[in-house]
């Protein structure tokens, strides 16, 4: 049964906001002579920047609606180029261990925990007790609008087979592909700014590092790889994740795809 939720942050360091603005990358060539004046170098066309993922906190608290309190979240920004301006994709993950045994899913609008204050949040129960909550805004323009605003999501993919590439070992240096089946993905639809209908697709994968190994004392986070199901062509898209291990051995991996073209 579809229940609404809130989140909230704790703490000074942020409220779980992400209060980095959006970043402006540069990308571009310019033409001219090297070495000697007889070797000239033909003009070059600007390249299409390539993605890059900003880890923005780690650690903080983090509030369930239901009234768990948790230190495993992280939150990170990823910059792009898509529809002839700069864009970032606002990405917050939080997981608990509350023992609670169900299965469910459930949306809200208006992540408190979150800056800008439009985004929309998603909770996934799980039968062993883990659970899971992420906030996202795609396609976020300089003055901190997006054509995603209160965009409803949906779930596309519950319990689904999931390997994530975690960082184990004391110092959380390791790389450790983990099983779960602890796995929801989501989807929010909307009509970009140049009028193509576009998803934002966010697969949340959660988890328990295994006694046989050793986890760090600090949140390890790291950025791989990773590919998801578009739920309206059936393709794989890929694109870029965040995985965070954290010191109860709880570990998430948020794969997010925004301004995916239907």
């Amino acid at each position: 049964m579809k229940s609404r939720l809130a989140v909230i942050c704790l703490g000074p360091l942020v409220a779980m906001s992400i209060a980095v603005g959006t970043a402006q990358a540069q990308a571009g060539a310019r033409a001219g002579a090297s070495g000697s004046a007889s070797i000239v170098r033909p003009a070059v066309s600007p390249a299409t920047p390539k993605p890059t993922i900003t880890i923005t906190t780690a650690g903080n608290s983090c509030l369930s609606g239901d009234g768990y309190v948790s230190d495993d979240s992280t939150s990170f920004t990823e910059s792009y180029f898509a529809d002839g301006e700069y864009l970032s994709n606002y990405q917050l993950g939080c997981v608990f261990d509350n023992g609670v045994s169900s299965q469910s899913t459930s949306t809200s609008s208006g992540c408190n925990a979150y800056a800008p204050s439009q985004t929309m949040l998603g909770r996934a129960q799980f039968a062993d007790g883990e659970e899971s909550l992420v906030c996202g805004e795609p396609d976020v323009t300089s003055n901190d609008s997006s054509d995603a605003n209160s965009q409803p999501y949906y779930d596309w993919t519950y319990g689904d087979y999931c390997k994530a590439t975690v960082l184990t070992g004391s110092k959380g240096t390791t790389q450790s592909k983990l099983v779960t089946y602890d796995e929801v993905e989501w989807y929010q639809p909307y009509t970009d700014y140049d009028g193509n209908f576009v998803n934002s697709d966010t697969t949340v994968c959660v988890g328990v590092v295994p006694n046989t190994k050793g986890v760090s004392s600090s949140v390890a986070t790291h950025k791989v790889a990773c590919s998801e199901t578009d739920p309206y062509t059936g393709k794989t898209i890929k694109g870029s994740a965040v995985t965070s291990t954290y010191p109860d051995r709880q570990f998430e991996e948020v794969c997010s795809i925004p301004n995916a073209k239907a």
